[in-house]
């Protein structure tokens, strides 16, 4: 492996609890990272080789065989659900300084990493402030609200909605846009201007197809009632 990993991908599901118990979160999200990497990407070695060579990529100490097998346990289970990721500059940054990060920085990575989630490698995506709380909380589906997290849930109000949207545009590369809409839209690749221009001619062109569509249902019902009277 000629360079070395810049960025960690690992399913949300890890960060339940996050606001609990952070360090362990994060370490267990760099064990999924460091046995998937191994498992679906090395191929030459055992699976202990390949797990040690994973660890010297991603630059994380990979010796602990504890480390190893809940790593592959984490595989095992979790593979296939919806993932996020993060730079190893940023993993590393909530790491070692998580004594040193209020309560709204750690709520604002879990909406980072939430968001990801959501919109995958899709240019944008659009949802709600519902699902996204869920996937805050690590569910990978939108549930019932009972199963959010208590200890995010004072922050489950429109004000730190938006609040949390503008800190993410500001200083983590996401973008949101909700105009006259039910949720809202979300990137981590298009600049807000191309963006809302993305949103707003899909509108525009949903209304010309409402427009036409109610046109033709009423010359059908026109017919229909002309052949009624005959």
């Amino acid at each position: 492996m000629a360079e070395n990993a810049t960025m960690i991908n690992f399913p949300i599901s890890l960060m339940s609890g996050f606001m609990q118990r952070k360090a362990t979160c994060l370490s267990e999200a760099a064990d999924f990272a460091i046995y998937a990497h191994a498992h679906d990407k090395l191929s030459i070695g055992d699976i202990q080789q390949r797990w040690n060579d994973s660890g010297n990529y991603f630059r994380i100490s990979s010796k602990n065989e504890d480390a190893f097998e809940l790593g592959k346990s984490l595989y095992n289970r979790y593979k296939g659900t919806p993932m996020t990721g993060m730079s190893l500059k940023l993993y590393w940054d909530y790491y070692l300084n998580s004594d040193s990060k209020s309560e709204f920085d750690m709520v604002l990575l879990l909406s980072f990493l939430a968001l990801k989630s959501i919109v995958g490698d899709k240019p944008y995506v659009k949802t709600d402030n519902k699902f996204w709380w869920n996937r805050m909380s690590g569910n990978a589906k939108s549930s019932d609200l009972k199963f959010i997290d208590k200890a995010l849930k004072k922050y489950h109000k429109e004000y730190w909605a938006v609040k949390i949207k503008m800190k993410l545009e500001e200083n983590w590369g996401l973008v949101t846009y909700a105009r006259y809409t039910k949720g809202f839209y979300a990137s981590s690749k298009m600049s807000l201007d191309d963006l809302v221009y993305e949103v707003e001619k899909k509108r525009v062109k949903n209304q010309s197809n409402d427009f036409k569509e109610k046109r033709e249902n009423a010359y059908q019902n026109a017919l229909n009632k002309l052949k009624s009277e005959n």
